[in-house]
């Protein structure tokens, strides 16, 4: 008896697919190897490219249609492999191709002006990836938001990468509306963040004088 193995496939420029990696790799947690990776998704209209390590979180979206896959996961060699090719076949495409049986990996492949090049798979494993959607949904708030508001410098810094890639748009900061939760940060609709608030007054800490915008409808 013969199987067939049916599958989705969808095209993303490589260009787009690194700002959304590069975005949100300088939230990965390099001091514990669960979670020093970069996970990728699609939900059949949007790719999703996000990390954490647990006091911060980064997510950054951009429309691809059609195809849908649970997460991958590329961890920061993998990363610098497709950064590299990337570099060296500017102009790639990339594919996503998601199985639909037997569990099969999601797979991500380049194509490229040399032809087809193999990425790994990154299949998730025994990483258990964050929910980034219910964490950030959940962090919105919902009424006042606390007047004070201080952020560790090394914390604001993770947020550079997207706002270089971004100059048009301005960050968006909806601050908590009880101590000790996170900050809910936002660039447009493509860009979206977590930040664990200091303690105040914390003298290493830098206080956000950006304007604090008041809960909303989440865009995510």
């Amino acid at each position: 008896m013969t199987t067939t193995i049916t599958a989705t496939t969808a095209t993303i420029t490589g260009e787009r697919l690194m700002r959304l990696i590069t975005a949100v790799a300088p939230f990965t947690g390099p001091a514990d190897l669960r979670l020093d990776a970069v996970h990728i998704e699609a939900d059949g209209h949007r790719v999703t490219a996000y990390a954490t390590d647990r006091y911060t979180l980064g997510v950054a979206r951009d429309r691809i249609d059609r195809v849908r896959f649970a997460p991958v996961s590329l961890d920061p060699d993998e990363v610098s492999q497709l950064r590299r090719t990337l570099m060296a076949h500017p102009g790639s495409d990339v594919d996503f191709t998601s199985a639909t049986q037997f569990h099969e990996d999601p797979e991500l492949a380049l194509l490229t002006d040399q032809g087809l090049l193999s990425v790994s798979a990154g299949a998730t494993g025994s990483v258990k990836p964050p929910l980034w959607r219910k964490a950030l949904t959940e962090c919105m708030p919902t009424g006042q938001g606390c007047p004070a508001l201080a952020i560790r410098p090394e914390f604001l810094a993770r947020l550079q990468p997207a706002t270089q890639m971004a100059p048009e748009h301005t960050l968006a900061w909806f601050a908590p509306d009880a101590p000790k939760r996170p900050v809910v940060v936002t660039l447009g609709t493509w860009f979206h963040a977590l930040l664990m608030p200091a303690e105040v007054p914390a003298p290493e800490a830098a206080t956000v004088t950006a304007t604090l915008h008041e809960p909303s409808d989440p865009p995510f």
